[in-house]
């Protein structure tokens, strides 16, 4: 783990100095791959291309297949979405030279409340000899319903020069809604929205912390509230020999105090507000279980993020 600074509630504490290495070999594989394996589109985005990448230590041409997984839970074509092409693609890793897409176009219905719907793109055959598929042969595309309350939260939101407790902080979160059937629901019954695995913020100290998992949370269309649930460790550090590994999470003070209270953000348009001071708390154990005393600071009520 990286090593992290903190606070003792309050106050500059301890910088800790860890290092490790490790020598490992590694084989060459040549494999091609979705460039991402899930996509948030709003209905009315228009034409989006997603793009299948060949990762190889040389030049090569070859086609690759796929197929669009059909079912009561997908995305219906032609009624919500169409695809253009013939379920074959071109593609070469070649520098220079343009690769086929898979090109969708949602089918815009705004002003009706018709809900998220999801495609699913799964990767087939690969010409080339000893080319193969990667980990990431199955792509989900999110048709976002523009209409829905919820829905105008996903996205991506940021803030910076936050007011804190010492330096400035910042904010870039990506959100999306919690669909059902979800694991986490089992915790957080309530939650509709979650903030992404591998979105980012660095805490008054200057820690830059990504996020090893999903956050989850709820917005109240009635209040215009986000609540961020509580002892939701989402990274860890080490901060020293005399601490040792810590684990983040965003909480506020009454939560710190032993009252479990969420993280609450005033939602208007294109923007939310922080309504009480967040910090960054950390817990001796992964599940949020067991406040050590330290912090990385806090940012202070009213900061504000925006959506891009």
């Amino acid at each position: 783990m990286k090593n992290k600074s903190i606070f003792l509630i309050l106050s500059l504490c301890f910088w800790g100095a860890v290092s490790c290495s490790q020598k490992m070999e590694y084989k060459s594989v040549n494999y091609v791959t979705f460039s991402n394996s899930r996509y948030s589109v709003k209905e009315d985005a228009g034409k989006i291309k997603i793009p299948v990448d060949i990762i190889a230590d040389k030049a090569i041409h070859t086609t690759v297949t796929y197929t669009v997984t059909t079912g009561d839970k997908f995305a219906k074509p032609g009624e919500d979405y169409t695809i253009e092409g013939t379920g074959v693609l071109n593609i070469t890793n070649a520098k220079g030279e343009v690769s086929d897409s898979i090109v969708i176009v949602p089918v815009s219905k705004v002003g009706e409340l018709q809900g998220n719907k999801s495609i699913e793109i799964v990767l087939g055959e690969v010409t080339e000899d000893g080319l193969y598929k990667g980990s990431t042969s199955t792509c989900t595309v999110k048709i976002i319903d523009v209409d829905g309350g919820v829905n105008l939260i996903v996205g991506n939101w940021t803030g910076s020069d936050l007011e804190s407790s010492k330096n400035p902080a910042s904010i870039d979160w990506t959100f999306d809604v919690v669909e059902e059937g979800d694991e986490a629901l089992k915790v957080y019954p309530t939650a509709n929205l979650k903030i992404l695995k591998g979105s980012k913020m660095t805490d008054p100290i200057g820690n830059a912390w990504t996020t090893d998992l999903d956050l989850y949370a709820y917005f109240d269309e009635e209040s215009s509230e986000l609540h961020i649930f509580p002892h939701q460790c989402f990274g860890g550090g080490n901060f020293g020999d005399d601490v040792g590994v810590l684990y983040v999470a965003l909480d506020v003070r009454a939560t710190l105090q032993g009252t479990d209270t969420d993280v609450v953000l005033y939602v208007e348009d294109g923007s939310m507000t922080l309504a009480d001071d967040v910090y960054f708390a950390l817990y001796s154990d992964s599940d949020g279980s067991d406040f050590s005393g330290y912090t990385c600071g806090n940012i202070s009520a009213g900061g504000k993020i925006v959506k891009n």
